[in-house]
């Protein structure tokens, strides 16, 4: 069962960050297919990311950060114990 918990506590992970970045996104006042073309991504991809569908990685979250001029810190969840 333990592992079932940690699957679903990933996907809570992934939702996270893409609902931090469709926020900061869309204070930067771009749209998806703007910010696609910015950091090498299609719109669908962008908006698997947001949704949290597609699982960001790490070099692509410092591309994020680096366009949306944010640390990568912003956009990760906080890791409580």
């Amino acid at each position: 069962m333990a592992s079932l918990n940690f699957w679903r506590a990933e996907d809570l992970i992934y939702q996270e960050i893409g609902r931090r970045v469709k926020s900061t996104r869309r204070r930067r006042g771009l749209t998806q297919t703007e910010f696609g073309i910015k950091i090498n991504l299609s719109r669908s991809s962008i908006a698997n990311i947001e949704s949290g569908i597609q699982k960001v990685t790490i070099h692509s979250l410092y591309q994020i950060g680096y366009v949306l001029k944010v640390s990568i810190y912003d956009l990760l969840p906080e890791n409580k114990h």
